[in-house]
């Protein structure tokens, strides 16, 4: 791929060209009349995001691996959703999301070689919400799968255990995006991790909301659990003072959506 990169794209117009794609394939997939034609263009867009993330300009200090990395994630994740949103209003969210997220993952890439490497913190941070909402996109389908009985019993389970797989890659691909080395330590987060999200899978299963519902709590749960491990992980560990608030507003944030929000069957 060296006489590719050889073409080097300002971030700003490979944002502009993802917008130009993304548009085309959200109106095909609009207008897609069975699932192997939604997946063919799944399947394009990764591939074109492969070629973009290869002619598109990176500072050394940003790597364009884990962009790609990043934004297959949230296509996978929020198209997949797409197969079971049957409001039209939730349609169009997903659809702006699709078109407008990863165009600004694009614009947040610094594009001078000599940029401060603290100018990347805006880009990794917006790389982060796009897996936080990738994550609830994950869950949401795992919980619609068994909402519309498209799987049951064991084959229910197993898809579950792989998307608990999923969680714990991304956590330590996270934790690993800042700074933190292998160690006993960090794979002891990591099971914990998969011990709490194994349970609460099971938990949230039962309870009788939406598969929306699902997702918005499993992410919002996983981004916090993430953030407090992270934090476990550094020599100063957790600072409960300043984390207080934090945990504050997220049980408000969660209480808020269960009770006035969400749909309890």
């Amino acid at each position: 791929m060296a006489i590719v990169r050889k073409i080097s794209l300002h971030p700003l117009f490979a944002a502009a060209l993802d917008l130009v794609a993304a548009a085309l394939v959200l109106w095909q997939l609009s207008l897609a009349a069975s699932f192997s034609v939604f997946v063919g263009w799944m399947v394009l867009r990764t591939l074109w995001w492969l070629v973009l993330t290869e002619l598109c300009y990176y500072p050394p200090f940003v790597s364009r691996w884990r962009h790609f990395a990043t934004l297959l994630f949230f296509n996978a994740a929020l198209m997949g959703l797409l197969l079971f949103v049957d409001s039209i209003f939730l349609v169009g969210v997903v659809y702006i999301f699709l078109a407008f997220v990863p165009a600004v993952s694009f614009v947040l890439v610094p594009n001078r070689p000599d940029s401060l490497s603290v100018l990347a913190k805006p880009e990794r941070r917006w790389r982060l919400a796009m897996t936080t909402l990738a994550m609830g996109g994950l869950w949401a389908m795992v919980s619609a799968v068994g909402a519309f009985q498209l799987m049951s019993g064991w084959w229910l389970v197993w898809l579950s255990v792989e998307a608990l797989g999923i969680l714990i890659a991304v956590s330590m691909w996270w934790w690993r995006e800042y700074g933190r080395p292998y160690s006993g330590q960090f794979f002891i987060a990591a099971g914990i991790m998969a011990l709490i999200f194994g349970e609460l899978a099971y938990i949230v299963y039962l309870w009788p909301i939406g598969y929306l519902a699902v997702g918005f709590l499993m992410a919002a749960l996983w981004y916090t659990l993430w953030l407090l491990l992270r934090f476990s992980l550094t020599p100063e560990g957790i600072d409960w003072q300043r984390q207080k608030w934090f945990l504050m507003g997220m049980a408000i944030v969660i209480t808020f959506y269960l009770v006035l929000v969400a749909r309890w069957k």
